[in-house]
């Protein structure tokens, strides 16, 4: 700080009474607060996509040296409610497919300094239970209370009982907690299913809010931007749009009736159906684009041809080796 205001009262920005007033001040320091509290909106996926975008485009030494702000097009209401919603949905997935216990888990120790936070869920270690309830402390040493409606799942009991918490939990033993909306603490676990959730202004493209997994330091793949995966039935607009462009109209009538198409690889042929199992006689291209009847955007790509739908999801930003040239890819094979 001396040195600083030394340089600035050689350099002319400041007078003798001004540096000597300045240096006459007391130095303090104080405690910053935990990291998580000093961001105004967790958003670490869209934050290392920024990253990647201008290292790429302006090289490390502009990234990292010319102090560039960088502006996105994310919401917070929306990506706190992306995340959120990401994560509750993951837990209820998880959550039916059953407790794991913590002591037989790969790596377990007893000591709740070895663990961390993870996505929302917290460690916690067991203090103590009754029929009612569970008892636990956090590492902060705080100690919270975790009523049967927010374990039962775990005990598969829809009765409440100490010794139905006993079968899953011993006193000691590391748990995960995560807190509710209402304040409420829950018994959870970190899932092992992952998922990712994009969400998009249809006018512009631009990204409102993007979670590309549970945890991103647990786990820092994207699945948005990384993965690949059918679109299923999303691809259908693209057959549409070639149909469209090739003498069919919205008022076309096509029959939705089964059909046998020849595969080399099944057996007796593949045999398409629509959801359900249904079929619908002559359908209109309208009212089939709305129900996403499988069997009607199969004949339009048999009608229009493979090559023509091939280029016209090029035209869409799909590349011709992802797109399988057969007739699946009416149902985004």
């Amino acid at each position: 700080r001396d040195y600083v205001l030394h340089r600035m009262h050689e350099l002319g920005y400041i007078t003798t009474e001004q540096m000597n007033e300045a240096l006459g001040q007391l130095i303090t320091t104080r405690t910053t607060t935990a990291p998580e509290q000093r961001i105004d909106l967790d958003a670490p996926y869209i934050a290392e996509m920024a990253r990647q975008y201008i290292v790429e485009h302006y090289g490390e030494e502009a990234a990292y040296g010319r102090g560039l702000e960088v502006y996105t097009t994310i919401t917070k209401p929306l990506q706190t409610s992306a995340t959120e919603a990401l994560q509750t949905t993951l837990h209820q997935y998880d959550q039916r497919h059953g407790f794991r216990k913590p002591s037989k888990q790969p790596g377990y120790s007893n000591k709740l300094e070895d663990y961390t936070k993870i996505g929302d869920t917290y460690p916690a270690q067991v203090l103590g239970y009754k029929d009612s309830e569970l008892t636990a402390k956090l590492a902060d040493h705080r100690q919270i209370s975790i009523s049967w409606k927010h374990l039962k799942w775990a005990t598969r009991s829809q009765t409440p009982s100490a010794a139905a918490i006993n079968n899953i939990l011993n006193i000691n033993d590391i748990i995960r907690v995560r807190q509710l909306r209402n304040g409420d603490w829950a018994l959870c676990q970190v899932p092992r299913i992952e998922g990712a959730l994009v969400s998009l202004n249809s006018q512009t493209g631009a990204i409102l809010a993007l979670q590309g997994g549970f945890d991103f330091f647990n786990n820092k793949y994207n699945r948005v931007t990384q993965s690949k995966r059918q679109p299923g039935s999303g691809f259908k607009p693209i057959i549409y749009t070639t149909a469209l462009e090739n003498g069919y109209t919205p008022a076309t009538l096509i029959n939705d009736a089964p059909i046998v198409i020849d595969d080399p690889t099944i057996k007796n042929g593949w045999r398409p159906e629509n959801l359900g199992g249904d079929f619908y006689g002559p359908t209109t291209v309208r009212n089939a684009l709305k129900k996403s009847r499988n069997i009607v955007a199969i004949k339009l790509l048999m009608g229009v041809g493979i090559k023509k739908a091939v280029e016209t999801a090029k035209r869409f930003g799909f590349k011709e080796e992802d797109v399988p040239h057969s007739f699946s890819m009416a149902l985004g094979s």
